[in-house]
């Protein structure tokens, strides 16, 4: 049987140096699925139009890790995805409360659905770890989960001033402030680490952008900090993650 690759070979191209989130956009397009469908999850059900998908930061993570001795963090997961909202405007992304669904943009385009072939003649299932289950109406709401905005300082990522490493910064997280708000949060869920007196947490993390150091630089010191035996009997916060980024 005659058939053609259904994902364009230079899909790269389009990201430029954003290598990461070229590859990850491959991932979400091989997972997306091909046809309506309800799907049951571990939290409950959900509808999925064509090109949709649920999943999370972290377990886009842990498929990285899967498939590549070097993997990237839960929290650098959750920044490329919205770098492929907002930057490459590659896709939509809903937080939900069983999962974050995202929606390819042009994804009949992308992919050509008329191709749905493999070269053994087998038709591609990109959602082996779903269960369809069509006509089930026992479907769960997908509102929004609102995340906090309180501003305790000024945030960096909006107001940089002239600093050439603030400017990337901003360009890199066009949310401003939230993305603070969330990067802390995500911590607290990864780590299962609570933190104690959340706006010296917001005011350590500014201090830290301030510094020269970006949110992938603060995952390698959190990674540091959990691995070091002082702090995992006495427990850390932003402030001893700032004042181990100084000092190295």
């Amino acid at each position: 049987m005659s058939w053609k690759v259904p994902i364009p070979v230079n899909i790269h191209d389009d990201f430029g140096d954003d290598k990461v989130a070229g590859t990850l956009f491959l991932v979400l397009l091989l997972r997306a699925r091909n046809e309506p469908s309800v799907s049951q999850l571990s939290r409950g059900y959900i509808k999925l139009e064509r090109g949709q998908l649920v999943c999370g930061a972290e377990e886009l993570s842990h498929y990285f890790k899967d498939h590549n001795a070097s993997y990237p963090s839960r929290q650098t997961v959750a920044r490329v995805l919205e770098r492929l909202s907002k930057i490459h405007q590659k896709v939509d992304i809903k937080t939900t409360s069983i999962g974050t669904v995202v929606t390819i943009k042009n994804y009949d385009e992308i992919t050509k659905m008329d191709n749905k072939w493999t070269t053994s003649g087998q038709q591609v299932d990109t959602n082996k770890n779903v269960k369809s289950v069509k006509n089930d109406k026992s479907v769960l709401n997908t509102n929004v989960v609102p995340v906090p905005t309180k501003r305790v300082s000024r945030c960096p990522l909006e107001e940089p001033g002239k600093d050439a490493h603030l400017l990337a910064l901003v360009s890199q997280n066009p949310n401003g402030h939230r993305e603070c708000l969330e990067y802390i949060g995500s911590v607290s869920e990864d780590k299962g680490h609570k933190f104690i007196n959340y706006p010296k947490q917001i005011l350590f993390v500014h201090r830290i952008l301030r510094a020269g150091f970006n949110f992938d630089q603060m995952d390698e010191g959190v990674g540091h900090l959990e691995k070091d035996r002082f702090y995992q009997e006495k427990g850390w916060d932003f402030a001893n993650l700032a004042q181990y980024l100084e000092r190295r």
